[in-house]
C-alpha cells in the first residue's frame, strides 16, 4: 500500500487545511534555468521564482500558511523540494528580472510571498517523489494564466501517493546559467498593502 503525502504532512504536525501544493514546471524557461535546475543549482533564484505568483491565484495561495513545493524533473517525475511557511506580502512594487528566462516581472503584475523553509520534512527534500492520482495532463490544465513569473506553477490536492527513493538528485553536468540581479541590487520589496480576498 502506498504512503499518501497527506499522511506525511499529518505525521509532521501540519494541518492539511493550511497547505497548498505547488508543482513548478515552466516550458518557457531558458536552457539551464528550468525550475528544477534553479532549485538544484541556484537556490536564491528558485526562491525568487516561486515567491512571485499570478494575482489570479491569490485566493488559494494567500490562505495557505504552508506551501509544499515540488518541481517537475527532466524525466517527468514530481520531486519534493521543501515545505515553506508562506505569507502574502502584496503586489510586486518594482520591475524585477525573471530568474527562469530573459524578461521582466513588471511592477503590479504579480503577487509576492514571503517564503521560509520549514524544518519539517527537510530529510525528504530531493528524495520524495509523488504520483498524482490524476494524469500529468491534469496538472497542466490547472496552471495559472498570469503572464508573469507565475506561469508553470500548479496546485493540486494533497491526496497523492508518495514514494521515497534512495537515489540522490544528480549534480549539474555543466555550469548552468545562474540568475544574477543587476549590479547586485537588493532583493525585491513589496508594497505594504495586503489586500484581503473573499
Amino acid at each position: 500500500m502506498p504512503i499518501m503525502f497527506n499522511t506525511i504532512l499529518l505525521d509532521a504536525g501540519v494541518s492539511l487545511a493550511d497547505v497548498c501544493l505547488l508543482r513548478h514546471q515552466d516550458q518557457r524557461a531558458a536552457r539551464g534555468r528550468t525550475p528544477y535546475e534553479l532549485w538544484r543549482d541556484d537556490t536564491p533564484a528558485f526562491d525568487l521564482y516561486q515567491s512571485h505568483q499570478g494575482t489570479d491565484g491569490r485566493s488559494k495561495f494567500s490562505r495557505a500558511h504552508h506551501w509544499a513545493s515540488f518541481v517537475g524533473t527532466p524525466g517527468g517525475e514530481t520531486l519534493f523540494v521543501g515545505l515553506y511557511r508562506a505569507q502574502y506580502c502584496g503586489l510586486l512594487d518594482h520591475d524585477t528580472p525573471m530568474p527562469h528566462r530573459d524578461g521582466i516581472d513588471k511592477a503590479g503584475t504579480c503577487d509576492v510571498y514571503d517564503l521560509s523553509l520549514c524544518d519539517s520534512l527537510t530529510d525528504l527534500i530531493g528524495k520524495l517523489y509523488i504520483c498524482p492520482k490524476t494524469k500529468e495532463s491534469t496538472w497542466a490544465q490547472q496552471q495559472g494564466s498570469a503572464g508573469s513569473g507565475s506561469d508553470g506553477k500548479t496546485t493540486h490536492a494533497p491526496g497523492t501517493a508518495a514514494t521515497l527513493h534512495s537515489r540522490a538528485v544528480p549534480p549539474a553536468t555543466t555550469k548552468s546559467p545562474s540568475y544574477k540581479s543587476p549590479e547586485q541590487t537588493p532583493p525585491p520589496t513589496t508594497s505594504s498593502q495586503s489586500n484581503s480576498v473573499g
